[in-house]
């Protein structure tokens, strides 16, 4: 499998815009109105401890002019660091401490991905709140969207309803 291919499909599937990037060490690029990152897969988790700040910092200062620009989205940039191989128990607290860095950006680290379903799950974080964020501008962005919606009797109505907009 190839993430770099099944990772811009899924999220391109959950609505996002995906692109190869120019950035070194980028397998894909990825954002909508609310959200945007980028991705980055490495051939072990050891290539990915060792080299992930590196590759993170240096994505930020090309695309620093970027990231000032969009303010409304700065908090909601993802950094996603995945690699097939499996992690290790000596390995687990590096993994736990990137994940727990929130400066510049969160982010998201899977490892054995091995599967589109390992990968979907590593990238759930991403899907679930893009969904909500989608939904809530929306609904903000269309006057008299939330009444219809809430005066919807029957789910087929509420589809037809947010599908019609």
């Amino acid at each position: 499998m190839n993430i770099a291919d099944e990772a811009a499909a899924l999220l391109r599937s959950a609505g996002y815009t995906t692109r190869s990037s120019i950035s070194e060490g980028i397998a894909a690029e990825f954002e909508d109105e609310a959200v945007f990152g980028f991705i980055v897969v490495y051939g072990s988790v050891g290539e990915l401890l060792d080299r992930w700040k590196g590759t993170h910092d240096a994505y930020l200062r090309s695309r620093a002019t970027n990231v000032r620009a969009a303010a409304e989205k700065r908090s909601n940039l993802y950094a996603v660091f995945v690699t097939s191989d499996l992690v290790q128990p000596h390995q687990l607290s590096g993994i736990a401490s990137i994940e727990e860095n929130f400066v510049s950006s969160r982010k998201i680290v899977g490892t054995g991905i091995t599967s589109r379903d390992l990968l979907r799950s590593a990238l759930l974080q991403i899907v679930d709140s893009d969904l909500q964020i989608r939904l809530r501008n929306r609904l903000e962005t269309r006057p008299g969207l939330f009444e219809k919606l809430a005066a919807a009797s029957k789910a087929e109505d509420l589809v037809k309803e947010v599908l019609s907009e």
